[in-house]
């Protein structure tokens, strides 16, 4: 399309994996709970919030300031 960049792109970013992050909490709140539809699923699920986490602190670390 042409477009030189997007904008707060690296914010987004951030944001979509602080957004799965919880998302993936709540599944293995789930799991803990025993409400959870496949409870060894969600316990793997859950394992990945800290590294989805990191990577989102990362990049906002590393985008440069305005």
């Amino acid at each position: 399309m042409g477009l030189p960049g997007i904008p707060g792109w690296t914010f987004y970013l951030a944001f979509s994996f602080f957004r799965l992050g919880a998302i993936l909490q709540g599944v293995y709140k789930r799991a803990l709970d025993g409400n959870a539809s496949d409870p060894e699923r969600g316990f793997r699920m859950g394992g990945a919030v800290p590294a989805l986490c990191r990577r989102a602190v990362g990049l906002v670390r590393r985008e440069p300031r305005t």
